[in-house]
């Protein structure tokens, strides 16, 4: 809906924007975009005065006929709050266009906006609509515009959807005859110099111009419901409706947004409205409307949700500023300020004003202008969001300004409401402190004088604006400048930073702080701590520790010693009486090294002798410890001693022990130490013995459990024997793989009383019997606001979360949060039914050891959800598409595969072929009561649609059998040439086919029927067969070679995408089984029972599905049943597929 606005003179941006806007191809990944959570919403259950503002009237005198020469007006009696028919208790605002003469207009109607009341930058925005009936005239609209201080189009416009385009409009978008009510459009409007033209004055540049922008639907779009969405974020927005529950582009591609097209970084405020007339419609005059009158719009809610994790609403008119507002500067301390290029744009409004070259008064940047002579100048800096300084009534405006004494000048400032105000500076008068002397001087202005009897303070557009003097233009050339321009008295404390230590003084605790002393916050000087132990240098008695390394209060390594091992072939220092080692091990000095048998493997000391030693380091902490040696002796009298720095610890004897590698334990004895390294020394005294190992053992503690945890730090006693333990003696949770099944939730809130599934559980969560690969029960019927939570225990470290959901209608949204934090938000598309079920990624989340509360919340409805599955986070990659192989949902993607957040190659649906294999049973007059087809065929149709696949094989149809399902399924499913395939037209279209005749048996001839299907969506083909084999193993096996050596002729020799299912007759394993998948490209996808026999029970396998060139994302076998019997005597199997 847009507005043209006639600016006389355009204004020069003086930092000038760069960047050609072009609607370009974009990626796919806005159509893989997160929806996050709900941030805002109107349900319309009243009109609030506080969210919206009603226009009336015709636009005049500003902006008559509101810029479009539209036809009505407006008036606050064409808006009411009114129940939706057919849904109790849901409201919807009503606008209502009606014949009607209102202030010499022909027609009324109504208009609301959210102006000064709700902005929204970035998200995903969605509003449910109805539009009346449009004819040539109506002109409904649901559209946004930005709050920037700048004119329309500068300002931007997001033209949600719009209906009652002209003909010639329709047949521009590439839609000539395009049936006006099933039509609707959107579109982005800008400014652009590019579009800067002699029959386009505003420069208003429109991504709908000559461009198919528009979703022309198969029914009218008037009188029912519709949900339009817009995504928006920094780098593009994508228009989209979804219709029937189907979400459509308006667009081919997301609209790259920035540059030129930086309006749409901005906030922007909604607008709805029902127009009669104007130059977008064909009737440019009250005789042209014909369209039936009264019409109504309906709008039953507006909802703002996060994207890809951007969005945000304000409410209300921006917050006021205070103490120093800069609008100009570099080094003067300020409250707030404006950056030029960022939060506000310097303009030049004459056409001859040129950049100068004056140097700055302060820091690095300065506003320096050339003047021609007797030619009007002008300019100023605009806020690009309306500034509120309504705090600064009392205060001033101060500015330095460099103007040769002869040149007159005006101040002045503007509101967004158009209003303005201007002070005089006449040549070579001195005025507001201002000597006029050539050179940079101040100026102070009290806001009392600068704003005039109309400036609105909350809104200002230019805070400060200087313009030339009407009749006292300069006689030459000249050069100005202006800088450090603040408003200041803001009602806060004066902004000063006295020792310029970076904290203002209202602020700082320490002043007069020395220069370059590093100070905190609060202006006073940091403590230093060079090693970052926590403890300051100036107490630090062990500079240097290493990082994250315990330290006691003076700043030293706290050391923990409860248990050391010391091998006796690690010494640092030795005396041996022999040369060479006589071992030939480990080291290659004289000491005697051999490998040993003990317990612990390794290596031992030997052949000693008198006489000889060996010396250790050893880091200690403080306490009293006991030492035990490891030795053996073939033939006994050993001697040895231990001393810790020079003491003796002990000594003793080593009788002989049954051999040389017949260890023993001496307790040797005890000694105490301080903190710190000690040196250990093992002397002989006589031979021979051998020597493993010294054990030094804390006897400040005991270990109770015998976990290795002593029990003065043991925060977990009593731990099981076995049980791998922490440094606090707890046992460690290893939790590699998690699966949460959706229906194990201990608290819950839903929507609806009772559960409408009728399984597993008697409350009000709705579960079903799922028909997911791994069976099982899903919680289905997922309303908005509705949550389920779970407790689940789990190990110290990171995780994936993963969901498994299903939806036949898309659009649901959910979050999950693992004790309150936010994990990650999914959103479910149309998987293909309501038990074709996907894995979507949420996130990656951190916890420590113990159990933990696992949230659901569903803010959109309607979606199945089957499992939450956490997973040890790992960043290994093995097909190096950048989606970690726990999350992979397709692995081995070749190489340079672009895929999206599961790992599988972008593009929806168009990625996947969902096929079914259905045995139905023959229609037989003799079944019994449930089992005859006349009760069954409803459940038979049923059965499918819960799976909803694209294509689908049917065995033992009568004629009669076929055309109900096929009928039954609906006008989107079509027939092959042999009516044994079914597929949804929709999606596939059958491009060629034929039979395999195959070996008869005792039933009568048996045959396979092969479709080439191509998929809409991209043009790939695949070929699908279905096939029912006889019942002895001859027919069998014939069939098996048959199909062997045919299907090579109908697949490109095995070079397409190929799927054969069907009732086999033939167990996995069988000879004909074996042939079908050892003897050609196919691999099977399914394992487990088919035929029931009419029993809940499957037994053995008969049905099968097979194929080449395409992976199994997931087979599932279809148990669902209305009464005491399944409604074949065969289950079917559905499995998702991906084309390689």
């Amino acid at each position: 809906m847009a507005f043209v606005q006639d600016n006389k003179e355009s204004p020069r941006r003086y930092t000038a924007r760069a960047g050609l806007f072009m609607l370009s191809a974009l990626s796919a990944a806005m159509a893989q975009a997160d929806v996050g959570a709900l941030l805002w919403e109107e349900d319309f259950d009243s009109l609030n005065p506080s969210v919206w503002n009603v226009d009336e009237g015709d636009g005049c005198p500003s902006l008559c006929g509101w810029g479009n020469q539209e036809l009505q007006w407006y008036a606050k009696d064409n808006l009411s709050i009114e129940e939706i028919p057919a849904e109790p208790g849901n409201h919807a605002l009503v606008i209502e266009a009606r014949r009607q003469d209102v202030g010499g207009k022909a027609f009324t109607s109504g208009k609301i906006t959210t102006k000064d009341a709700v902005s929204v930058r970035y998200g995903m925005i969605e509003i449910r609509m109805q539009s009346p009936e449009v004819g040539v005239g109506l002109w409904p609209a649901a559209w946004m515009l930005g709050t920037s201080t700048a004119n329309w189009p500068a300002k931007g416009e997001i033209d949600i959807m719009e209906m009652g385009h002209s003909a010639a409009g329709r047949k521009n978008a590439g839609h000539d005859g395009a049936p006006i009510n099933n039509y609707v459009g959107s579109n982005l409007i800008f400014y652009a110099d590019s579009a800067c033209v002699p029959d386009n004055p505003s420069c208003a540049a429109s991504t709908a111009w000559n461009t198919d922008n528009a979703y022309v639907a198969s029914t009218p779009l008037s009188n029912r419901f519709v949900t339009y969405r817009l995504y928006w974020t920094e780098s593009q927005i994508r228009f989209a409706i979804v219709d029937n529950g189907q979400e459509h582009d308006l667009y081919d591609n997301p609209i790259p947004i920035g540059g030129e097209a930086e309006e749409f970084q901005a906030p922007f405020y909604f607008l709805l409205n029902l127009a009669v007339g104007g130059n977008f419609t064909d009737a440019r005059e009250n005789g042209q409307v014909s369209a039936p009158l009264p019409g109504k719009m309906l709008v039953d809610y507006i909802r703002v949700y996060e994207l890809d994790g951007q969005g945000e609403v304000k409410l209300g008119r921006p917050g006021p500023e205070t103490g120093t507002f800069g609008v100009f500067t570099d080094e003067s301390a300020t409250t707030n300020k404006l950056e030029a290029g960022s939060s506000s744009d310097i303009y030049v409004w004459d056409q001859t004003t040129s950049g100068g070259s004056e140097s700055p008064y302060e820091g690095d940047k300065v506003i320096s202008w050339k003047a021609k002579a007797n030619t009007w100048f002008g300019g100023g800096v605009q806020a690009r969001q309306p500034v509120n300084l309504s705090k600064f009534d009392e205060g001033e405006l101060k500015f330095r300004i460099k103007i040769p004494a002869d040149v007159s000048f005006r101040i002045g400032v503007t509101d967004t409401h158009t209003n303005q105000n201007w002070l005089d500076f006449p040549a070579y008068e001195d005025k507001y402190g201002l000597t006029r002397n050539g050179e940079w001087g101040e100026v102070s202005i009290p806001v009392s004088e600068l704003r005039g009897p109309l400036i609105d303070l909350r809104s200002i557009q230019y805070p400060f604006a200087i313009l030339s003097k009407d009749g006292q233009l300069p006689g030459t050339d000249f050069a100005f400048a202006i800088d450090d321009i603040l408003w200041t008295g803001g009602g806060g404390p004066v902004v000063v930073d006295s020792d310029n230590d970076g904290v203002n003084d209202n602020e700082d605790m320490c002043p007069g702080t020395p220069a370059g002393t590093p100070v905190g916050a609060d202006g006073c000087p940091l403590e230093q701590d060079a090693d970052g132990d926590g403890v300051e240098d100036s107490i630090d008695q062990c500079p240097n520790t290493p990082a994250g390394a315990e330290v006691d209060e003076v700043g030293c390594q706290v050391i923990v010693t409860d248990k050391i091992k010391v091998q006796a072939e690690d010494y640092s220092a030795f005396f041996d009486t022999s040369p060479g080692n006589n071992g030939g091990v480990y080291r290659e000095d004289d000491v005697d090294i051999e490998a040993t048998s003990d317990v612990d493997g390794g290596y031992n000391i030997g052949w000693t002798d008198a006489n000889e030693w060996l010396e250790y380091s050893v880091t200690l902490g403080h306490g009293q410890y006991s030492l035990d040696a490891r030795v053996a002796s073939l033939v006994g009298n050993g001697k040895y001693a231990v001393f810790i720095d020079g003491d003796l610890v002990g000594s003793k004897t080593v009788d002989a022990t049954g051999g040389w590698q017949t260890f023993v334990t001496q307790e040797v004895g005890s000694f105490n130490v301080e903190r710190g390294q000690h040196t250990l020394k093992v002397e002989m005294y006589g031979g021979e013995l051998n020597l493993n190992w010294l054990e030094i053992r804390s006897m400040d503690v005991i270990d109770s459990d015998g976990d290795g945890v002593k029990d003065e730090r043991d925060q977990c006693p009593g731990t099981p024997a076995g049980d791998e333990v922490d440094d606090n003696g707890c046992t460690i949770v290893r939790t590699e793989n998690v699966v949460v099944q959706a229906e194990d939730y201990d608290a819950y809130f839903d929507t609806t009383p009772g559960n409408q599934g009728g399984a597993h559980r008697n409350d009000d969560v709705d579960i079903e019997v799922s028909g997911d690969v791994d069976g099982g029960h899903n919680v289905g019927w997922i309303a908005g606001s509705e949550w389920l939570e779970y407790n689940v225990t789990l190990g110290a470290g990171d995780y994936d979360l993963t969901a498994r959901v299903a939806s036949a209608v898309g659009g649901g949204r959910f979050r999950v949060l693992v004790d309150g934090a936010e994990v990650g938000t999914g959103s479910v598309a149309n998987t293909g039914g309501w038990q074709s079920y996907r894995t979507l990624p949420i996130g990656t989340f951190t916890v420590d050891q113990g159990e933990h509360r696992v949230r659901v919340e569903a803010s959109v409805g309607e979606f199945n959800l089957n499992w939450l599955n956490i997973l040890t986070h790992s960043d290994a990659d093995s097909d190096h598409d950048g989606v970690a192989d726990n999350l992979d949902q397709c692995p081995n993607t070749p190489v340079g595969t672009q895929v999206d957040a599961s790992g599988c190659p972008v593009g929806g649906e168009g990625d996947s072929v969902r096929v079914m294999t259905f045995n139905v049973r023959t229609e037989q007059a003799n079944d019994p009561g449930e089992r005859n087809w006349s009760h069954r065929k409803g459940e038979v149709v049923r059965t499918i649609q819960r799976q909803n696949p694209d294509l689908l094989g049917l065995q033992e149809t009568t004629g009669g059998q076929y055309d109900f399902i096929k009928n039954t399924l609906g006008a989107n499913w079509g027939a092959t040439s042999y009516r044994q395939i079914l597929y949804r037209s929709d999606r596939y279209t059958y491009v060629d086919g034929g039979l395999i005749d195959l070996v008869a048996d005792v039933w009568g001839p048996r045959s396979a029927e092969w479709a080439k299907m191509r998929r809409n969506a991209d043009g790939r083909e695949l070929v699908f067969i279905n096939t029912h084999w006889g019942v002895d193993g001859n027919s069998q096996q014939g069939s098996a070679n048959i199909l062997r050596d045919r299907l090579g002729e109908v697949n490109q020799n095995w070079g397409t995408p190929t799927v054969l299912l069907g009732d086999l007759n033939a167990i996995p394993g069988s000879g004909p089984v074996n042939t079908l998948v050892n003897q050609t490209p196919l691999n099977s996808f399914f394992s487990g029972g088919t035929f029931n026999n009419w029993n809940v029970q499957a037994g053995d396998q008969l049905d099968h599905v097979v194929g080449s060139r395409v992976n199994a994302a997931g087979c599932a076998l279809e148990t669902y049943r209305e009464g005491d019997y399944p409604p074949s005597d065969h289950y079917p199997i559905a499995c998702e597929l991906r084309l390689q």
